[in-house]
Parts: C-alpha cells; structure tokens; sequence
C-alpha cells in the first residue's frame, strides 16, 4: 500500500491477506478462514544495495484469531500503491520537523504541542480500525498511559518522501495500570516492564499537518510480555 524511501532506508506497508490451509504458529489448526492483517517493515541498506537490517511487524492477534474463527475476515480487499506527491523543500522541511516532534511531545507530556500537530480532520487507522478528528486521535495516543507508567515512544527511523512519512519506534513503559488484552479481558497491574516495536505511515499536508497516520502494531506483544 504505502513505500517511504530516504537515503539507504525504506519503510513498506502492505496487507497479508490469504486462506488458512497449514498449521499457524504449531497453535492454530487448519480451518481454511480467510486471513487479513496489516504488516509494516524497514529495510536498512547497504552501499551496494544489500539489505543489511529488517524489522517486521505483523498484527499476530488477528492473524491467530482468525485462523482460529475467534474473529471473521471478509473477502480480501483489493489494494493499490498509493502515490507520492513532490514537496519543494519547506514542505519536506515542515513535515520532518512534524514527525520529528510528534512522539517528543508525547514523551514530555506536552498535550497540547502533540495535538497541534495534526489536522483538525485527522484520520488514523490504527491495525484496521478508523479514528476520526484531532481530539479523538490524541485521545486514543494518551490511553496507553492508563495502563503503563512512563510510558514513552522511542523512535528508531523517521522518514519523509514527498508528503509521506513513516516512524519506527519503540513504546517502553511498566505495567502498573489495567490494560485490555486484545480479546477483550482486562489484565490487572504486573508492573512488568514492556517494550513493544511499532510503525507509523504518515501523509501531510504542505504547512505540515498530519492528515492521515496509519499504524502498525501487533498487540499481543503486551499480553506475551505481561504474561510470561
């Protein structure tokens, strides 16, 4: 769906999409359900063009539910290459400094500067699920605090290509709050320390506006953590 080059670093979301016809993980038998899941990478490449270092991150919780028929997916979808517009130089500016800042803010609890970030008419689609407006995507950003203290968001790459981005980041916090595992069961305080990778897709507007943000996460990676 979305492919962000910068330099000798390249970022790709796509949707695995497929039957279940073999065992998933030696847990899940084959049942043959439809599976549909967001996955992102980041390729690091060497001078010659060699990929050097990979990160893959897979929403794992649907695809087990899934195979499992805990949850339905419907017929595939169809998805194309979204494009990449050109961006004179202050708007690739302006948006780096954006995505540059974004999880800065988030770190030092400065609400306000975060939310200043994103359009009014912000979209995100966080693993396949649609949150609409400023207020309700910063929102649904600060609810992770509720469950882990400390909680931070590291970033590891930030790319912009045009008026696209993409972020790797690490979210690192102790669980010392309720937090709702993805089957719906509440799991009380472990205070257990977490470090859980995700990845950000990006559009901006020209000033440098977040428009639309796409992530990518695999939220069993909490439960596996806390659980252990």
């Amino acid at each position: 769906r979305i492919i962000v080059v910068e330099g000798n670093v390249a970022a790709v979301h796509y949707v695995l999409q497929g039957r279940h016809t073999g065992t998933a993980y030696g847990q899940a038998p084959a049942l043959g359900h439809n599976i549909q899941a967001y996955s992102g990478e980041v390729f690091e490449f060497d001078a010659q063009g060699l990929m050097r270092k990979l990160t893959t991150i897979t929403q794992l919780d649907q695809v087990m539910a899934e195979a499992l028929g805990e949850r339905t997916s419907a017929k595939p979808e169809c998805y194309t290459l979204r494009k990449i517009e050109a961006r004179d130089d202050p708007a690739t500016s302006a948006a780096r400094r954006t995505l540059t800042r974004l999880h800065m803010h988030f770190n030092a609890g400065q609400t306000d500067a975060m939310a200043a970030l994103f359009d009014p008419a912000v979209v995100e689609d966080r693993n396949g699920r649609l949150t609409h407006g400023r207020g309700a995507v910063v929102a649904a950003m600060l609810a992770y605090r509720d469950g882990f203290s400390g909680l931070t968001l590291n970033d590891e790459y930030v790319l912009v290509e045009g008026h696209r981005g993409a972020v790797e980041y690490n979210m690192v916090g102790v669980h010392d709050g309720k937090h709702t595992a993805p089957n719906g069961c509440i799991l009380p305080p472990t205070h257990k320390a977490v470090r859980v990778r995700g990845i950000q897709f990006f559009e901006l507007n020209p000033e440098g506006l977040i428009t639309s943000v796409i992530t990518v996460s695999n939220p069993q990676d909490f439960v596996q953590q806390i659980v252990r």
